[in-house]
């Protein structure tokens, strides 16, 4: 694995921008409003779970210096979700 950002986490910000995009078109239905933030700490929540079961689904215990890449990718997934996740609800 390189360096970069992994795919995943590409996609997951990318899933989680549009759906701000869209929320955020829509902020002002006023019944919908309270309900965002909430979705977006949920949906940070879930793509921190999904960060680290990556980062878990890859790591070899008896080969620890060659998973770890791979556990560190799935890490910055998990950390990359959560803090949108929490900015996002922070801006509703």
């Amino acid at each position: 694995m390189g360096s970069g950002v992994p795919p995943l986490t590409i996609g997951l910000l990318l899933f989680m921008g549009l759906v701000f995009l869209l929320l955020f078109q829509k902020k002002y239905a006023e019944r919908n409003i309270p309900s965002y933030p909430a979705f977006f700490t949920t949906l940070g929540i879930l793509g921190t779970f999904l960060g680290i079961s990556y980062g878990l689904w890859f790591f070899d215990p008896s080969n620890v210096e060659k998973s770890f890449p791979a556990l560190l990718s799935g890490l910055k997934t998990a950390f990359w979700a959560s803090l949108l996740g929490i900015s996002f609800a922070l801006i509703f």
